[in-house]
C-alpha cells in the first residue's frame, strides 16, 4: 500500500516528527483535530502550525520518495477553531 509521509511545520522553528497517511484527507483530519484539542501547543498556536506532504511510502517494497518540494495540505491560519475564547471562534 502507498502511503504519504507528513510532517508538520512549526513556522517558528522547523518540520517535527513524521507521520504515514493512506491520504490526503485523512492526513488533514488528523491534523485539524490536533489542532482542535485545548490545552495542546497545537490549540493554542494553531496559526504557528502547517502540515505538509513530504514524501510517499509503498509499504510493500519499503521504498521512500521524497517530493522535490514538500507540499502544504492544511494550513493552521486556514482552521477555524470555534471554541470559547479562541480566535475565529466569538
Amino acid at each position: 500500500m502507498k502511503y504519504l509521509i507528513c510532517s508538520v511545520k512549526d513556522k517558528l522553528t522547523d518540520f517535527k516528527g513524521i507521520t504515514l497517511e493512506p491520504n490526503r484527507d485523512t492526513a488533514a483530519r488528523s491534523f485539524i483535530n490536533a489542532l482542535k484539542t485545548p490545552n495542546t501547543l497545537f490549540y493554542a498556536n494553531s496559526s504557528d502550525f502547517a502540515l505538509y506532504h513530504i514524501a510517499d511510502f509503498d509499504s510493500e517494497t519499503g521504498e521512500v520518495v521524497p517530493l522535490s518540494v514538500p507540499h502544504i495540505l492544511v494550513d493552521g491560519d486556514s482552521i477555524l477553531l470555534t471554541e470559547p475564547n479562541k480566535k475565529g471562534g466569538e
